[in-house]
Protein backbone atom coordinates (compact mmCIF):
# COMPACT_ATOMS: atom_id res chain seq x y z
CA UNK A 1 0.00 0.00 0.00
CA UNK A 2 1.16 3.50 -0.34
CA UNK A 3 -1.16 5.53 1.84
CA UNK A 4 -1.18 7.55 4.79
CA UNK A 5 -0.53 4.31 7.14
CA UNK A 6 2.46 3.07 4.93
CA UNK A 7 3.84 6.19 4.33
CA UNK A 8 4.42 6.47 8.81
CA UNK A 9 5.52 3.06 8.85
CA UNK A 10 8.09 3.43 5.83
CA UNK A 11 9.71 7.05 7.66
CA UNK A 12 9.77 4.61 11.24
CA UNK A 13 11.70 2.19 9.57
CA UNK A 14 13.92 4.76 7.61
CA UNK A 15 14.33 6.52 10.77
CA UNK A 16 15.23 3.37 12.69
CA UNK A 17 17.83 2.43 9.91
CA UNK A 18 16.51 0.37 7.77
CA UNK A 19 18.36 0.48 4.25
CA UNK A 20 16.45 -1.45 1.61
CA UNK A 21 12.56 -0.50 1.42
CA UNK A 22 10.03 -1.52 -1.54
CA UNK A 23 7.00 0.12 -2.25
CA UNK A 24 4.00 -1.75 -3.99
CA UNK A 25 0.96 -0.52 -5.14
CA UNK A 26 -1.81 -1.38 -7.34
CA UNK A 27 -1.75 2.21 -8.81
CA UNK A 28 1.69 2.31 -9.43
CA UNK A 29 2.27 6.48 -9.82
CA UNK A 30 1.56 6.36 -5.69
CA UNK A 31 4.01 3.55 -5.00
CA UNK A 32 6.62 6.09 -6.80
CA UNK A 33 5.62 9.04 -5.10
CA UNK A 34 6.30 7.10 -1.92
CA UNK A 35 9.51 5.51 -2.74
CA UNK A 36 10.54 9.15 -3.88
CA UNK A 37 10.11 10.47 -0.17
CA UNK A 38 11.68 7.82 1.15
CA UNK A 39 14.62 6.97 -0.76
CA UNK A 40 13.03 2.83 -1.60
CA UNK A 41 11.74 1.89 -5.03
CA UNK A 42 9.09 0.84 -6.30
CA UNK A 43 7.18 -1.94 -8.08
CA UNK A 44 4.01 -3.10 -9.68
CA UNK A 45 1.65 -4.67 -7.73
CA UNK A 46 1.71 -7.93 -9.84
CA UNK A 47 5.24 -7.79 -10.03
CA UNK A 48 5.46 -7.61 -5.87
CA UNK A 49 3.39 -10.92 -5.68
CA UNK A 50 5.83 -12.55 -8.04
CA UNK A 51 8.65 -11.39 -6.30
CA UNK A 52 7.39 -12.39 -2.91
CA UNK A 53 10.05 -14.75 -2.02
CA UNK A 54 12.85 -12.14 -1.85
CA UNK A 55 11.19 -10.22 0.64
CA UNK A 56 12.54 -11.17 4.48
CA UNK A 57 9.53 -8.58 6.16
CA UNK A 58 6.08 -7.63 4.68
CA UNK A 59 4.30 -5.02 6.06
CA UNK A 60 0.56 -4.60 4.96
CA UNK A 61 -1.49 -1.87 4.43
CA UNK A 62 -4.35 -0.99 2.10
CA UNK A 63 -7.97 -0.03 2.00
CA UNK A 64 -8.52 -3.39 0.24
CA UNK A 65 -12.28 -5.08 1.60
CA UNK A 66 -10.80 -9.10 1.09
CA UNK A 67 -7.44 -10.53 1.52
CA UNK A 68 -4.71 -8.85 -0.41
CA UNK A 69 -2.37 -11.87 0.49
CA UNK A 70 -3.55 -15.91 0.67
CA UNK A 71 -1.49 -18.66 2.18
CA UNK A 72 -1.17 -20.20 -0.80
CA UNK A 73 0.98 -17.34 -2.22
CA UNK A 74 2.90 -17.21 0.69
CA UNK A 75 3.39 -21.45 0.66
CA UNK A 76 4.87 -20.73 -2.72
CA UNK A 77 7.52 -18.13 -1.65
CA UNK A 78 8.65 -19.94 0.81
CA UNK A 79 9.20 -22.89 -1.28
CA UNK A 80 11.18 -20.61 -3.14
CA UNK A 81 13.05 -19.63 -0.38
CA UNK A 82 13.50 -22.94 1.00
CA UNK A 83 11.81 -22.03 4.20
CA UNK A 84 14.07 -19.30 5.16
CA UNK A 85 12.37 -17.33 8.13
CA UNK A 86 9.81 -14.79 6.37
CA UNK A 87 7.81 -11.89 8.78
CA UNK A 88 4.68 -10.34 7.95
CA UNK A 89 2.69 -7.42 9.36
CA UNK A 90 -0.91 -6.36 8.71
CA UNK A 91 -1.63 -2.98 10.00
CA UNK A 92 -4.62 -2.56 8.03
CA UNK A 93 -7.99 -2.59 9.19
CA UNK A 94 -9.98 -4.24 7.90
CA UNK A 95 -6.89 -7.08 7.65
CA UNK A 96 -4.91 -7.31 4.30
CA UNK A 97 -3.29 -10.94 5.37
CA UNK A 98 -4.97 -14.48 4.96
CA UNK A 99 -4.72 -15.70 9.05
CA UNK A 100 -3.68 -19.16 7.82
CA UNK A 101 -0.65 -17.72 6.65
CA UNK A 102 0.65 -18.00 10.06
CA UNK A 103 0.18 -21.48 10.57
CA UNK A 104 2.96 -21.91 7.58
CA UNK A 105 6.29 -23.17 8.80
CA UNK A 106 9.27 -20.76 9.41
CA UNK A 107 6.57 -17.65 8.80
CA UNK A 108 5.58 -15.43 11.50
CA UNK A 109 2.15 -13.33 11.02
CA UNK A 110 0.95 -10.49 13.31
CA UNK A 111 -1.35 -8.00 13.50
CA UNK A 112 -2.32 -4.96 14.99
CA UNK A 113 -4.09 -7.77 17.85
CA UNK A 114 -1.01 -9.40 18.34
CA UNK A 115 1.42 -6.57 18.85
CA UNK A 116 0.88 -5.82 22.18
CA UNK A 117 1.27 -9.88 23.03
CA UNK A 118 4.49 -9.80 20.75
CA UNK A 119 6.98 -9.44 23.83
CA UNK A 120 5.64 -11.88 26.00
CA UNK A 121 5.14 -14.71 23.46
CA UNK A 122 6.70 -18.14 23.59
CA UNK A 123 8.91 -17.44 21.37
CA UNK A 124 10.68 -20.55 22.84
CA UNK A 125 8.82 -22.80 20.64
CA UNK A 126 9.94 -21.38 17.47
CA UNK A 127 12.92 -22.85 15.29
CA UNK A 128 16.37 -21.95 15.87
CA UNK A 129 16.37 -19.50 13.36
CA UNK A 130 13.94 -17.70 15.16
CA UNK A 131 15.74 -17.48 18.57
CA UNK A 132 18.60 -15.44 16.44
CA UNK A 133 16.42 -12.14 15.82
CA UNK A 134 14.04 -12.98 19.00
CA UNK A 135 15.58 -10.12 21.18
CA UNK A 136 15.80 -7.75 17.81
CA UNK A 137 12.62 -8.63 17.46
CA UNK A 138 11.36 -7.79 21.11
CA UNK A 139 13.43 -4.22 21.04
CA UNK A 140 10.99 -3.81 17.42
CA UNK A 141 7.95 -4.29 18.64
CA UNK A 142 8.07 -2.36 21.39
CA UNK A 143 9.12 0.52 19.53
CA UNK A 144 6.28 -0.28 17.19
CA UNK A 145 3.57 -0.12 20.18
CA UNK A 146 5.05 2.95 20.97
CA UNK A 147 4.72 4.31 17.51
CA UNK A 148 1.07 3.13 17.27
CA UNK A 149 0.27 5.41 20.03
CA UNK A 150 1.77 8.15 18.58
CA UNK A 151 -0.92 7.96 15.64
CA UNK A 152 -3.46 9.42 17.92
CA UNK A 153 -1.45 12.68 16.90
CA UNK A 154 -0.84 12.92 13.88
CA UNK A 155 -4.24 14.87 12.49
CA UNK A 156 -2.43 17.47 14.43
CA UNK A 157 1.06 17.14 12.47
CA UNK A 158 -0.98 17.18 9.30
CA UNK A 159 -3.47 20.43 10.32
CA UNK A 160 -0.47 22.33 11.44
CA UNK A 161 1.82 21.32 8.53
CA UNK A 162 -1.11 22.52 6.17
CA UNK A 163 -1.96 25.82 8.50
CA UNK A 164 1.93 26.75 7.84
CA UNK A 165 1.53 25.83 4.35
CA UNK A 166 -0.99 27.76 3.45
CA UNK A 167 1.00 30.89 4.89
CA UNK A 168 4.03 30.12 2.22
CA UNK A 169 1.21 29.70 -0.27
CA UNK A 170 -0.65 32.89 0.60
CA UNK A 171 3.18 35.10 0.47
CA UNK A 172 4.66 33.26 -2.75
CA UNK A 173 0.84 34.40 -4.68
CA UNK A 174 1.21 38.20 -3.47
CA UNK A 175 5.08 38.11 -3.80
CA UNK A 176 6.28 40.01 -6.72
CA UNK A 177 8.30 37.48 -8.36
CA UNK A 178 7.39 37.86 -12.16
CA UNK A 179 10.49 39.58 -12.70
CA UNK A 180 12.34 36.36 -11.78
CA UNK A 181 12.46 33.37 -13.79
CA UNK A 182 10.32 30.15 -13.18
CA UNK A 183 13.77 28.18 -12.01
CA UNK A 184 14.51 31.54 -9.32
CA UNK A 185 10.67 31.05 -8.61
CA UNK A 186 11.07 27.60 -7.90
CA UNK A 187 14.02 27.99 -5.63
CA UNK A 188 12.44 30.88 -3.82
CA UNK A 189 9.28 27.99 -3.01
CA UNK A 190 11.73 25.37 -2.16
CA UNK A 191 13.83 27.59 0.13
CA UNK A 192 10.83 28.53 2.34
CA UNK A 193 9.18 24.83 2.01
CA UNK A 194 12.43 23.78 3.70
CA UNK A 195 12.47 26.80 6.43
CA UNK A 196 8.97 25.80 7.08
CA UNK A 197 10.31 21.83 7.71
CA UNK A 198 13.28 23.21 9.76
CA UNK A 199 10.74 25.35 11.89
CA UNK A 200 8.44 22.27 12.52
CA UNK A 201 10.83 19.78 13.08
CA UNK A 202 11.57 19.95 16.54
CA UNK A 203 7.83 20.52 18.04
CA UNK A 204 6.44 17.63 15.31
CA UNK A 205 9.25 15.56 16.87
CA UNK A 206 8.99 16.61 20.48
CA UNK A 207 4.61 16.19 20.01
CA UNK A 208 5.36 12.75 19.11
CA UNK A 209 7.61 11.89 21.77
CA UNK A 210 5.18 13.19 24.27
CA UNK A 211 2.10 11.35 22.64
CA UNK A 212 4.64 7.36 22.94
CA UNK A 213 4.77 7.77 26.76
CA UNK A 214 1.92 9.73 27.92
CA UNK A 215 -1.57 11.27 26.82
CA UNK A 216 -1.04 13.17 24.08
CA UNK A 217 -4.16 15.31 24.65
CA UNK A 218 -2.87 18.50 25.92
CA UNK A 219 -0.37 18.97 24.01
CA UNK A 220 -2.95 18.43 20.88
CA UNK A 221 -5.48 21.12 22.85
CA UNK A 222 -2.91 23.88 23.06
CA UNK A 223 -1.66 23.47 19.38
CA UNK A 224 -5.16 23.91 18.80
CA UNK A 225 -6.36 26.85 20.19
CA UNK A 226 -2.82 28.38 19.46
CA UNK A 227 -2.91 28.17 15.82
CA UNK A 228 -6.76 27.80 15.26
CA UNK A 229 -6.46 24.65 13.90
CA UNK A 230 -9.53 22.61 12.76
CA UNK A 231 -11.55 20.29 15.24
CA UNK A 232 -11.11 17.42 12.89
CA UNK A 233 -7.10 17.58 14.56
CA UNK A 234 -7.83 16.90 17.77
CA UNK A 235 -8.12 13.85 19.55
CA UNK A 236 -11.30 12.36 19.81
CA UNK A 237 -12.82 10.63 22.74
CA UNK A 238 -12.87 6.94 22.39
CA UNK A 239 -16.36 5.49 21.58
CA UNK A 240 -18.08 2.58 23.34
CA UNK A 241 -19.16 -0.37 21.04
CA UNK A 242 -21.22 -2.75 21.57
CA UNK A 243 -20.57 -6.27 21.38
CA UNK A 244 -20.22 -8.38 18.46
CA UNK A 245 -22.19 -11.44 18.00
Amino acid sequence: GAGEMSELTALHLVDNGVKSLTVASRTLARAEDLAERIRGRAIEWDLAMANLDQADVVISSTSAEVYVLQREAVAAAMQKRKNKSMFLIDIAMPRDLDPEIGKLYNVFLYDLDDLESVVGANLEKRNIEAQKVVHILDEEVQSFIAWIHSLDVVPTIVALRQHFQSFIDSELDHARLDELSEEQQAQVAYLLQRYMNKLLHKPVTRLKEAAEVEDGRGYVEALSYLFELSADSRIKEPQKEGVES
